[in-house]
């Protein structure tokens, strides 16, 4: 079952995961706000959340790990 979601604020999509969950930032939250993830999907909630928490504490550590997957071929 897909879900219904209304986000009010600004956000970025810097990391689709699959069909159903993004990761994205709120982009009135500063320069290092703090990853969330999403679902259109109920069978992929946290929790029956829509929208959580990544992980990652900053925006900056999610990209880092990414630069530094890529220069070391992992997602070559």
């Amino acid at each position: 079952m897909k879900e219904g979601i209304n986000i009010a604020r600004p956000i970025a999509t810097f990391n689709q995961l699959d069909d159903y969950s993004f990761a994205s930032i709120y982009l009135d939250e500063g320069d290092d706000p703090q990853p969330w993830n999403c679902s259109t999907h109920s069978a992929y909630n946290s929790d029956d959340e829509i929208i959580w928490k990544t992980p990652f504490k900053s925006f900056f550590e999610p990209v880092n790990t990414m630069v530094e997957q890529t220069i070391s071929g992992f997602n070559a």
